[in-house]
């Protein structure tokens, strides 16, 4: 069958052809069209549109959308079963019907659409055995292009989920004896893969001095391990059989990949790992542990928007700065991905990002006097209402701009990170994600994105961030001595971000 990328068959057996490796191939070769799996009796369609999967069809009647909205509660039985005789009456797909009935919301289809794309893309990877099929010649609707979703973090936690850390490391073995360098498309590949401390410690050693046993011996991380893997197949890393004499500068800078930790907003020192901490906890101790994350994690996520930010930190409306910020350093090691990692929750990646986000929101709110007052007046009634719910909404026009942002819809981002900055124009965490919107974008307003960094310095000096992006936006700029001066404050702050 033509069209089929690089080297892959047609069609083939996932024994012989692991789906990672299927999906990495795929996307190397922007594929479109689509992928067709089957394992027993079970049957999957993945659309691909561009080298990214668009949309995830399944014969599992518990995986299909009406079925995920009745178990959540978000349709009733009732209106499961309208749904339902629409359809043998007149036939379509569920969201068509669903709409049609005025059961949900058109960005609600969508929400969930793009929620089971990902759920269903990572529980492929456990697929050990099965077949695949391409079709080149399926194409997805127009519409599909909104329900993109980027390829290289679902490679990369499908990996860290379902493969162990001794496989990836066997797939990497012919490469293990050589000295390992980046591209230049590395750092716009790590820009896009989940955040992970050893994995940014690789990025930081890419200078062809080490070879790839050195660099991933140490790793615990499957996060890491994953994203090692991901590179190699993209092919954004380069192999020699001896080190290279390196003159000059190193031929990828460093300052040019963002390391960020948790969710951007704030950087707590991750817990420390290691084969000795590991090693000092019985099995016993840790499926406690697991057990006990978990059910906080799932507890917590359910009733995130009825919690209080005191709440949220676990701490009384009466304590001091310094009380918030231990609180939220704590809840941000709890929830940091190492430790999901090691103990075995990484499905629960999502959950834990969107909690550190409101504890990090949490934390900038309740740490900056004016601010905490603010909201202490919303809580009890007190205060202006106009003020209260410009801040409600200000608050809304961000977290829509900042998940546009992480997935790299730069300008869709600025639609709600602009009004969101100006209506609440002291908040640090809205000024920085407005700067660094104004930098990605294509073509960056570099003037703009300096006067948001810059403003969001001023309002809090002493977030590793925000001087680390100002640095990168000084540097696209020329202005080399104040560039340096950012990025120096940046690692003095944080030493793990902008490391090199």
């Amino acid at each position: 069958m033509s069209g089929a990328p690089d080297n892959l068959r047609s069609h083939g057996s996932l024994t012989d052809t692991p789906l990672a490796e299927v999906f990495a191939a795929l996307m190397r070769k922007r594929y479109e069209g689509s992928l067709l799996l089957a394992r027993g009796r079970e049957r999957k369609r993945v659309v691909w549109q561009g080298g990214a999967p668009v949309l995830v069809d399944s014969n599992a009647p518990d995986e299909r959308l009406v079925a995920r909205l009745r178990q959540t509660g978000r349709i009733s039985p009732d209106d499961a079963e309208r749904v339902a005789s629409r359809l043998r009456e007149r036939g379509g797909r569920e969201e068509s019907a669903l709409l049609a009935l005025e059961l949900v919301t058109p960005d609600e289809i969508v929400d969930w659409l793009k929620r089971l794309l990902r759920e269903r893309m990572i529980d492929l990877f456990s697929w050990a055995e099965g077949d695949y099929a391409l079709d080149p010649g399926a194409r997805a609707g127009d519409q599909a292009a909104a329900l993109r979703s980027d390829p290289l973090p679902l490679l990369q936690e499908g990996l860290a989920v379902h493969r162990a850390p001794a496989r990836i490391r066997g797939a990497l073995a012919k490469h293990l004896d050589r000295f390992v360098l980046s591209t230049a498309s590395a750092a716009s590949a790590a820009e896009r893969l989940h955040d992970d401390p050893e994995l940014a410690a690789f990025l930081q050693q890419l200078d062809g001095s080490r070879r790839l046993s050195e660099l991933i011996e140490a790793m615990h991380s499957p996060v890491a391990l994953a994203g090692v893997w991901v590179l190699d197949a993209l092919g954004a890393l380069r192999y020699r059989h001896s080190a290279p004499v390196l003159q000059g500068s190193r031929e990828v800078t460093r300052d040019q990949i963002e390391i960020v930790m948790g969710d951007g907003e704030e950087h707590a020192a991750a817990p420390a790992s290691g084969p000795a901490q590991t090693a000092a906890a019985p099995r016993a101790d840790r499926d406690c542990d697991s057990d006990a994350l978990r059910a906080e994690i799932l507890a917590i996520h359910e009733a995130l928007d009825e919690r209080s930010y005191y709440e949220l930190l676990g701490v009384a409306p009466d304590v001091s700065t310094a009380e918030i910020k231990s609180a939220y350093l704590r809840a941000a090691k709890r929830y940091h991905p190492d430790a999901l990692a090691r103990l075995g929750l990484l499905e629960l990646r999502g959950q834990a990002r969107a909690i550190f986000s409101r504890i990090a929101r949490a934390q900038g709110v309740l740490g900056d006097p004016q601010r905490r007052r603010d909201y202490d007046d919303s809580l009890s009634g007190e205060g202006e209402n106009l003020d209260a719910a410009r801040i409600v909404q200000a608050e809304m026009l961000y977290r829509k701009g900042e998940i546009l942002l992480r997935s790299g819809n730069f300008a869709g981002a600025l639609e709600f990170l602009v009004p969101a900055s100006e209506q609440v124009p002291d908040d640090p965490a809205y000024a920085l994600a407005l700067g660094w919107a104004l930098f990605k974008k294509s073509p960056a307003d570099l003037e703009a994105a300096r006067a948001a960094c810059e403003r969001a310095v001023k309002l809090d000096d002493h977030v590793a961030l925000a001087h680390y992006r100002l640095g990168l936006v000084l540097q696209a700029l020329g202005e080399g001595d104040a560039a340096a001066s950012a990025l120096a404050e940046a690692r003095r702050l944080d030493p793990k971000l902008a490391r090199g």
